[in-house]
């Protein structure tokens, strides 16, 4: 009994969690557990247990005795409905409701170090073009300060390889590659940005401009596209989200549309395929919008730079 309460105890912390009920308001949680657990199970007992009852109905006042025996029927159904929901709802909130974002302590600095590195490329560069604009005393002209230290192709290209080399390293016998596609009026343009960088990409992005790839349902809906097996996507007749490229492809890809807030487009969608079938699968989606929203803020920074420099 005492550790089925207190496993009771731990699940309804979790579900009062949700609603950060027990940080704020502990009593409450308490008080959801008793109702949750301790008063079906006293019905339970008290209907099925003679000797429970015959104590109780010499403590307990007539008109609620004779309310739990008018309805046992009712009673013993919500008991059992309850104590299976009790059952199935870790199932339920682990398929369904908990927002799947994992990652381990060697992630966390793996990818600590990732976003890290982005801003030592840049802190680098700046460094160097000031100290050779300073040298060649250039530095009174703002503009061509500006239009010198701002890179902003050269900082998409590093953070892209930043993306893969994360991947690279929180994994093991898996390949990825990474591509950063330039979209335009919902076209794919041209690959930006890809890695590794000894592996362009084969064929040209309008390639896979046809309404069965997942790069153009990215494009079309604006939203994460995740293809866990290609190649048995690439075999259904209707609806299928992935056009293969040549033959004997596998693994799984996800395509991930870049938001630019100013300008309230999306001007690049990011494709990353894995080599292992199932390496993205759908229930992970929230964990990739957690994820890929630290790099993807970063290329929407450098879009807008791209855009100033261009105006300038």
């Amino acid at each position: 009994m005492t550790k089925a309460r207190s496993r009771a105890s731990r699940r309804i912390n979790t579900w009062a969690s949700k609603a950060d009920l027990v940080n704020k308001h502990p009593k409450i949680a308490i008080a959801l557990t008793v109702l949750i657990y301790a008063v079906p199970a006293f019905l339970f007992t008290y209907l099925v247990e003679t000797g429970f009852s015959e104590l109780l109905n010499q403590i307990l006042p007539q008109a609620l005795t004779d309310l739990i025996n008018n309805n046992k029927a009712l009673i013993i159904v919500l008991c059992c409905l309850i104590f299976l929901f009790e059952r199935i709802w870790p199932i339920i909130d682990k398929t369904y409701i908990q927002p799947n974002i994992t990652i381990t302590d060697e992630g966390g600095l793996f990818l600590l170090e990732s976003l890290n590195s982005i801003v030592r490329a840049k802190a680098d560069r700046f460094g160097s073009e000031y100290e050779r604009l300073r040298k060649e005393d250039r530095l009174d002209d703002k503009s061509e300060v500006f239009s010198t230290i701002t890179k902003p192709d050269q900082q998409i290209f590093c953070i892209v390889a930043s993306i893969w080399a994360f991947l690279e390293a929180i994994t093991e016998e898996i390949e990825f590659e990474v591509r950063l596609v330039e979209v335009s009026n919902s076209k794919p343009i041209d690959w930006v940005a890809f890695a590794p960088a000894d592996d362009p990409p084969a064929k040209k992005p309008d390639f896979l401009d046809v309404p069965t790839s997942a790069l153009s349902n990215c494009i079309k809906k604006n939203k994460i596209i995740i293809v866990s097996d290609v190649a048995k996507e690439a075999s259904k007749r209707t609806g299928q989200q992935y056009y293969m490229t040549h033959e004997g492809d596998q693994g799984a890809i996800l395509c991930y549309p870049i938001y630019n807030k100013p300008s309230k487009s999306f001007p690049y969608v990011l494709c990353i395929k894995a080599n292992k079938v199932n390496y993205f699968v759908e229930k992970r989606l929230d964990y990739y919008k957690w994820l890929l929203e630290h790099f993807s803020e970063r290329i929407s920074v450098e879009h807008n730079l791209r855009l100033l420099k261009e105006g300038a």
